[in-house]
């Protein structure tokens, strides 16, 4: 073996070894329970596609366009149940690129729709640390 391979191959080893053979659960059966579906989405149901048309005919309470963030608009939005009974709020996305973490946890029930026609590639993506 070459020496310019031997030292990284044997970093890469002792890295990997010790994780040989080894599980590392996430979370303990007790906790796994709690993370279904249900806790996650209550009794949320997708619009059919007759409401999200009409629901697209609706003046957005808030529009987002590129350079501003998604998360500030979803955020004005109030905390379910805290609103108005029954209504959706929407928030429209003019074309572009949207770049960012999104959280709508307890802000039910909202929709986000793009405007039609936006750009080929443009739309919500997550630039994680692992692929810039």
């Amino acid at each position: 073996m070459s020496p310019r391979l031997a030292g990284p191959l044997m970093a890469l080893l002792l890295t990997v070894a010790p994780a040989w053979g080894t599980t590392r659960p996430q979370l303990a059966d007790a906790q796994a329970a709690h993370h279904t579906e249900a806790a996650y989405l209550g009794d949320w149901q997708p619009l059919s596609t007759q409401d999200l048309a009409r629901l697209a005919q609706q003046a957005p309470d808030f529009v987002v366009r590129p350079g501003e963030s998604v998360q500030a608009a979803v955020d004005r939005v109030p905390a379910a149940g805290s609103g108005p009974a029954g209504k959706r709020w929407l928030i429209r996305l003019a074309p572009g690129l949207y770049r960012g973490p999104l959280c709508l946890q307890d802000k039910a029930p909202l929709a986000l729709l793009g405007e039609p026609g936006r750009p080929p590639g443009a739309g919500p993506r997550a630039g994680l640390a692992a692929h810039p």
